[in-house]
């Protein structure tokens, strides 16, 4: 049970980590729309899965939001050390974490969810 509470901790710092690296320490023009939404990580303290997002941009299509998804994945890619490194520092952990990173689609699905049933209610109502 103390380990799930750990692993937790350890997730949320991470998070909130992460969200302060992406801000300040790195300069990739292709990570400026990037931000963190959520992070898992094993019991063991070896892999965190990452989630991230796409802050809104006035007049990006679904073509445009692809190909942001597409280079923001290539930015984090391209600083992954110096990420697990800053990461690994932060937490005071003896080994660095491996990251993975992943599109968080869940807010996305929750939306949709919403929109069925307003039309739903909309329907019943006619």
């Amino acid at each position: 049970m103390a380990d799930s509470h750990r692993t937790a901790r350890v997730a949320e710092r991470l998070r909130a980590e992460l969200a302060r690296i992406l801000r300040e320490e790195l300069s990739d023009p292709r990570l400026l729309d990037v931000y963190v939404s959520r992070a898992e990580v094993t019991s063991d303290l070896q892999l965190a899965n990452v989630g991230i997002r796409l802050s809104p941009r006035p007049g990006r299509d679904a073509q445009g939001d692809a190909v942001a998804r597409k280079q923001a994945l290539a930015g984090l890619q391209s600083a992954m050390g110096r990420v697990r490194t800053l990461v690994a520092q932060a937490l005071g952990l003896r080994r660095a974490l491996e990251l993975r990173f992943s599109f968080d689609e869940g807010l996305d699905a929750q939306g949709r969810v919403e929109e069925l049933l307003h039309e739903i209610a909309r329907d019943k109502k006619s």
